[in-house]
């Protein structure tokens, strides 16, 4: 058995769901999930998404050194600049797609200054629910189109090559005991994080790094593998014996 087509998305959390939503209707899409499609941490995400929802280059200039500042200055400015600059055209597309961001009763969008940020520029969707509404809205539109084709609890295992080194798709397991290669144009790896490589993670537990792994295996350069984003504040519980941990806000701290 063997799969094909024109894209390969691996992991289905918001950056999977987004990428796939911006493809060509005309492309045959395939995305993979490891377990079910709304088991990730897009899902968990608490808080809200800053964005200048404007053209005003002293904003963007300003959220371009709080983001600086707030990372240490170590950040890649190209990308923080791109982020920056962007974040409108972005914010735009996830409304077209079935996005809501909380208004005030004038239909204005409700902008918080949040921790790092010397300006109002935070969109919430639900409040600090925000990772939950704007994934959950997303996947439903993403089940609405023909072009794309939704594979739950399956996991990727090896990237494969051809014999000049590009990558042309992914050997899976589905289910327990379905092992079957997907054959694609395009691979997007969009496996998210390594929180459940630790003894206890506010992550979904799928967060194991497989992306990571296989792109490594692949032959891929890493960086940055010193810097891991993780919840400072989590419920501990006698009773619950999971190694995931309920997330506390930052307004409780």
């Amino acid at each position: 058995m063997e799969r094909k087509a024109d894209v390969l998305i691996i992991g289905s959390g918001l950056a999977g769901i987004f990428t796939a939503l911006n493809i060509d209707p005309k492309f045959h899409c395939i995305m993979i999930a490891k377990e079910r499609l709304q088991d990730s941490n897009s899902m968990l995400a608490q808080g809200g998404i800053a964005a200048e929802l404007n053209d005003d280059p002293i904003l963007h200039e300003s959220h371009f050194e709080d983001t600086l500042k707030a990372g240490s200055y170590l950040n890649e400015k190209a990308a923080v600049s791109y982020l920056v600059d962007h974040a409108n055209e972005a914010i735009g597309r996830m409304i077209e797609l079935g996005v809501r961001f909380d208004t005030d009763e004038n239909n204005h969008y409700l902008l918080t200054k949040e921790g790092g940020h010397s300006h109002r520029r935070i969109l919430h969707s639900g409040g600090d629910a925000s990772g939950f509404n704007t994934t959950t809205s997303l996947t439903d539109t993403l089940r609405g189109r023909k072009n794309i084709q939704i594979i739950e609890n399956t996991i990727a295992i090896q990237l494969i090559q051809n014999s000049s080194g590009k990558c042309i798709g992914a050997y899976v397991l589905e289910g327990d005991d379905l092992h079957y290669p997907i054959f694609a144009k395009s691979v997007v790896l969009a496996t998210g994080g390594i929180g459940s490589v630790y003894g206890s993670t506010t992550n979904d537990l799928s967060a194991t790094g497989d992306g990571i792994g296989m792109a490594k295996r692949m032959g891929a350069k890493l960086r940055g593998m010193e810097f891991v984003q993780f919840h400072p504040t989590a419920l501990h519980s006698e009773e619950n014996k999971s190694r995931r941990r309920f997330l506390i806000t930052e307004a409780l701290r």
